[in-house]
């Protein structure tokens, strides 16, 4: 099916650089949203201004509202790369990135390279997922713990491997599947990771009728 496709998203090196590409071809064209962007990096702005890496600061005052991690990794970026677009959205596009190869990587383990690069076609060309990946925010970075878990099962669980014929595995490991995409979707207020979930029922299905 995919020997139409150009020969750049044929290995997984070449898609993944097409992935990389494609999450970041417009994260530098336009300027920060107003008020979420700008307040973000605000508070990582700061931190690399006034050297305080322990209590996130909004115009002096502190913020805990959101967990630190995000603004660390930004600040991180900044203090390196200095102050841009690009630099400021890189924690979500990373995010983005590895949720995506966590999809990819278990859609792979599970059902076969066809699913898994569909899948991740789905993924990255879902509305709300692109402009996450390019949005500065600490909502997406959480997002590739669902996927992660999933691997993990995957892994740990000889019956939830491919190819076993254990009936209950088979079927709890779906379940899991299904609560922890689902739990993905509340975390990212999307449909993005419901469609993945169409491509992957359908691979699933075709791999039980085998």
């Amino acid at each position: 099916m995919f020997e139409r496709l150009p020969i750049l998203i044929r290995s997984p090196r070449g898609l993944a650089v097409a992935a990389a590409a494609w999450l970041i071809c417009f994260a530098w064209a336009r300027p920060l949203a107003v008020p979420d962007e700008g307040r973000y990096t605000d508070i990582a702005r700061w931190m690399v201004l006034t050297g305080d890496w322990v209590i996130p600061r909004l115009n002096g005052l502190p913020f805990i509202q959101k967990p630190p991690l995000y603004f660390w990794l930004e600040a991180i970026g900044l203090s390196l790369a200095g102050t841009s677009l690009l630099v400021a959205r890189w924690v979500s596009i990373a995010a983005g990135l590895v949720t995506a190869y966590a999809v990819y990587r278990f859609t792979g383990s599970r059902f076969g390279e066809s699913a898994a690069r569909w899948s991740l076609i789905v993924l990255l060309t879902s509305l709300f997922f692109f402009g996450a990946a390019q949005f500065a925010s600490p909502a997406l970075p959480a997002t590739p713990t669902r996927p992660g878990v999933l691997m993990g099962c995957d892994a740990t669980r000889p019956g939830c491997r491919r190819n076993q014929a254990s009936t209950t595995s088979h079927t709890g490991c779906r379940a899991a599947a299904r609560a922890s995409i689902r739990n993905c979707c509340r975390a990212t207020g999307s449909g993005a990771v419901p469609m993945n979930l169409i491509a992957i029922g359908r691979a699933s299905t075709v791999s039980s009728a085998r």
